[in-house]
């Protein structure tokens, strides 16, 4: 009698897993380019990591979990379907394809904020000359080329913000730089040398100098 309702109490579970699996699928089928907008502004909010003291968290455990997140976006845009979209829409469908796929790369691959002592250079001094820059960068780096000399108050408010990520990113540094790559070390940690002698604004790189 015990084996008989053990096997229907797995019967049930696997049926409820299976619809419940059916349902998520369900929800996230589509054919609408418009769901394709709603998925692309979701991604962009959840690709900036969260913040850990005021600055962005590349730590090994909020990986762990946002990238099992990261999952349920591929997801998502794998169940719309484009195959009748004009050329142009379906552009759209490929660059966020293109763009979950450098998240993935990031995590699986070159993880600069483990590997890359450069990665944690915050400011930049001139602007790059590719949309974004050449090299992995954070998500809070300071722009010092967007800023006209004398400040506003407003200007020299938004500075202050910005340099603010500076001291919290360089505390969570030594922490997060795990990797073994020796070359991205010798040149990381002449950028971050270059960096503090150039802007004199973070003493906190002595922990790398």
């Amino acid at each position: 009698m015990k084996k008989r309702n053990f096997k229907t109490c797995a019967r049930v579970t696997l049926l409820l897993f299976i619809y419940g699996s059916f349902l998520i699928t369900s929800a996230w089928a589509s054919d609408s380019h418009d769901d394709l907008v709603v998925l692309f502004e979701d991604w962009r909010q959840f690709e900036r990591p969260p913040l850990l003291d005021g600055a962005p968290d590349y730590t090994a455990k909020t990986f762990a979990k946002r990238y099992e997140i990261f999952k349920d976006y591929q997801k998502r845009l794998n169940h719309i379907d484009h195959s009748n979209w004009p050329i142009e829409h379906k552009v759209d469908w490929y660059i966020v394809l293109a763009e979950m796929n450098g998240f993935d790369f990031n995590h699986r691959v070159l993880q600069p904020w483990a590997r890359d002592p450069a990665f944690y250079k915050s400011i930049w001094l001139l602007q790059s000359d590719v949309p974004a820059h050449e090299g992995p960068t954070h998500h809070a780096v300071t722009e010092l080329w967007t800023y006209s000399f004398p400040l506003t108050k407003s200007e020299e408010s938004r500075l202050i913000d910005d340099l603010s990520v500076i001291a919290p990113l360089m505390k969570q540094a030594p922490i997060n730089l795990t990797g073994n790559a020796r070359d991205l070390w010798i040149t990381g940690i002449r950028d971050i040398r270059e960096q503090s002698i150039n802007s004199n604004l973070y003493p906190t790189c002595e922990l790398f100098c």
